[in-house]
């Protein structure tokens, strides 16, 4: 990420890397077989690895000095505690059908794309018209 960062940039990446999740999660429960299976979950190791170091770059760029270590604990917690209760929530919707935690997943990365797309448009065309 070190290398992708500057050339395209955190938020990019971060954009990038859940939207990759998001069609991966989409795919998993309609995965005929264990081979077929593999192509999806190697897409979100994928989106995973581009997501969350850019996040976490976001967030640290996002605070100020004086409270940048408490924001990036804060975030840190927040993703332990999902790795913790993740699991038992998803284990909960798959006993009411295999695909509702994938699908759940799918629509969370989603909405993690699509909640700032306008800003990033507007973001994305200033910087093209500054160029011109």
């Amino acid at each position: 990420m070190r290398k992708l960062a500057p050339l395209v940039g955190e938020a990019r990446l971060a954009l990038g890397g859940c939207a990759l999740m998001a069609l991966s999660f989409a795919a998993i429960p309609q995965m005929p077989s264990v081979g077929l299976l593999l192509a999806p979950l190697a897409l979100s190791a994928v989106g995973r690895a581009l997501a969350q170091p850019s996040m976490l770059g976001l967030v640290s760029l996002a605070a100020t000095p004086a409270t940048r270590g408490q924001v990036l604990g804060t975030f840190q917690s927040m993703a332990s505690l999902a790795r913790v209760f993740g699991p038992a929530a998803a284990g909960m919707l798959y006993a009411r059908g295999v695909g509702l935690p994938f699908w759940l997943a799918s629509a969370c990365a989603a909405v993690l794309v699509l909640a700032p797309w306008r800003r990033l448009a507007r973001e994305l065309g200033a910087s093209a018209g500054a160029s011109s």
